[in-house]
């Protein structure tokens, strides 16, 4: 079988046979609360089975052979029926679909592993570089302020010290002189000393680099990550080996800046460069990226709030 989904809970009570396909987002819960009393039963899944994206399968059920539920489907154990061999569903409550059934490629452990080891290499060369960037940008605001008495490239300190405000911010500053027995808030009032600047002005200083510094990580990341997706061409049924190198990489990246574009004219041109036509007018937010940016098409005007994006999408004007 091949799970491509993080919503699985309670694996012991999940029975599936050879071939089977779970998609992107699709949630197996065997557990179920009914009239406040906790139940758990089995769920069985016979060969070759296919369950699309963001479908939803919950306690009790049991599907036979070359069942295939189609994306956003409910089915659940509730009905207590068994879906026959070779049916294909859809839709909550769930009907027969006369549509073809899903042919997802199964793939080998070996070649999921390799594929998944190249987009995450991928992926922390990426991070790693992009944060190069930010460092340099880092280091040049600093000279540019006249910073030169404060030599944070000299001391380990000052490199902790850089990383933790670019990275995560000051909340978290507390945390790592816990965790890692620094004082950088001693440290900082000692650079603040020797550049003779108060403890504000200092720290407008340091939040204008930070600011700038984490911008620039941000874009490089954002940009880099978009062009190098829209070279990896790929779909389900062709090039699945690409797509899944693309799909990790963008799960990766994602969350790290271009996740904080939504709703701005840098989502339109981040799904555009990934390959989608995405009018630069319209406000588009996204909690996930797309999978296939590709099929996705967005007129002028039009606002797009958290969809999901499955298949060939069209959203029209205003």
């Amino acid at each position: 079988a091949r799970i491509d989904t993080r919503f699985v809970s309670e694996v012991d009570l999940i029975s599936m046979g050879v071939r089977c396909v779970v998609a992107e987002g699709a949630k197996l819960r065997p557990a179920v609360i009914e009239a406040g009393v906790l139940h758990l039963r089995a769920m069985v899944f016979g060969n070759r089975c296919a369950i699309g994206e963001n479908a939803v399968c919950t306690s009790g059920c049991v599907a036979g052979d070359n069942v295939t539920l189609q994306p956003l489907s409910l089915f659940s154990g509730r009905v207590a029926r068994t879906l026959p061999d070779g049916s294909a569903w859809k839709g909550a409550p769930l009907v027969r679909s006369n549509g073809q059934r899903m042919r997802f490629p199964t793939g080998r452990l070996s070649k999921d592993l390799c594929g998944d080891i190249v987009a995450l290499l991928l992926s922390l060369m990426l991070i790693i570089a992009c944060s190069a960037v930010g460092y340099c940008v880092f280091g040049a605001m600093a000279a540019a302020q006249g910073l030169t008495d404060w030599d944070w490239r000299g001391e380990s300190e000052g490199w902790l010290f850089a990383a933790v405000w670019l990275l995560f911010g000051p909340p978290v500053m507390a945390s790592a002189d816990v965790l890692m027995g620094l004082d950088l808030a001693s440290y900082a009032d000692d650079a603040a000393k020797k550049l003779g600047d108060t403890r504000t002005v200092f720290g407008l200083r340091v939040a204008l680099m930070v600011v700038v510094s984490y911008a620039a990580f941000g874009w490089a990341l954002t940009l880099s990550s978009a062009l190098l997706c829209r070279v990896l061409r790929g779909s389900r049924r062709r090039n699945s080996q690409l797509f899944q190198i693309r799909r990790l990489i963008l799960r990766m990246t994602f969350p790290r800046y271009p996740a904080q574009l939504s709703g701005t004219m840098g989502m339109a041109l981040y799904l555009r460069l990934l390959g989608g036509r995405v009018a630069a007018s319209s406000t588009v937010s996204l909690a996930d990226p797309p999978l296939e940016p590709r099929k996705l098409m967005i007129a002028a005007g039009a606002v797009v709030m958290g969809p999901l994006a499955l298949g060939e999408c069209c959203v029209g004007e205003r």
